[in-house]
């Protein structure tokens, strides 16, 4: 269904909120949105659904060979002979449009895995992982990575830039 994880970005079982336990498909605006309230993901995608998909649905449908089924009341997934109902999620789905910013006129392009690498350095494989990106005012400029919660500059990590055209 989704060539991305986006699922990846819902909330698990236990959150409070339904809604958000779902990947929300937006057929006026043909989008896929997953969030758990602390990330959000909101990709392309050509939809004539609007409501939200269980993220089990939504990973179950990405078994070889599986296919998913959006009915009113529920969505199936079938393989083969055997077929898998998941119960409808209860909406509505938050506005998810008020909180992605505008693109600014500044962008900078950075490798993900090179700055998931530098977070692992400077916060460790437990505890809090968050983390300050210091955005260069330059282009080519290096982006600053500090750890969240040692904000006194003890712990840094820098990434480089990557070339918009690869």
């Amino acid at each position: 269904m989704f060539e991305s994880k986006i699922e990846n970005c819902a909330a698990g079982k236990k959150d409070t909120r339904p809604a958000m336990q779902g990947v929300y498909l937006d057929s006026e605006h043909n989008r896929a949105v997953a969030s758990d309230g602390h990330c959000l993901a909101s990709i392309e995608c050509d939809v004539d659904y609007t409501g939200i998909l269980p993220v089990e649905a939504v990973k179950h449908s990405r078994k070889r060979g599986a296919f998913l089924t959006i009915h009113a009341e529920n969505t199936t997934v079938s393989e083969g002979d055997r077929e898998t109902t998941y119960p409808y999620t209860p909406g509505p789905f938050p506005t998810y449009q008020a909180v992605i910013p505008s693109k600014s006129t500044k962008t900078v392009c950075f490798n993900a895995e090179l700055l998931a690498r530098v977070q692992a350095a400077i916060c460790g494989t437990k505890g809090k992982q968050g983390i300050i990106l210091h955005i260069p005012d330059s282009d080519g400029g290096a982006m600053l990575v500090e750890s969240a919660y040692a904000a006194d500059g003890t712990n840094v990590g820098v990434v480089m830039p990557m070339r918009k055209d690869r």
